[in-house]
């Protein structure tokens, strides 16, 4: 398994993101991104074909790839509804935000 793999790994289970995904996929060659997807655990394969698709096709930038991942989206969603039905807070200053936490 290809050292950046392993670490990216070790990244995303300490930190529960794929935010690493986009940087790790720009600095491995096309043999070491097909040695990853030979190494991918069966249930993961339809979710990474998903995504290669969608770069591939353009309909996301391969530098933003992690957040289109599904957990991403749906926070995203959660977040546009808050929008939506009005449930926001404003402060009007940072002091004031880490005073509310």
């Amino acid at each position: 398994m290809p050292a950046k793999f392993k670490k990216y790994l070790i990244e995303r289970q300490l930190f529960g993101m794929k935010r690493h995904v986009a940087d790790l996929l720009e600095k491995v060659t096309k043999a070491d991104l097909h040695r990853l997807i030979d190494e991918l655990p069966d249930d993961e394969v339809e979710g990474a074909s998903v995504l290669i698709r969608r770069v591939i096709f353009h309909e996301i930038n391969a530098a933003q790839a992690w957040v289109w991942t599904p957990e991403w989206e749906e926070q995203l969603r959660g977040s546009l509804s808050d929008l939506a039905r009005g449930r926001t807070l404003r402060y009007a200053s940072g002091e004031d935000l880490l005073a509310s936490l």
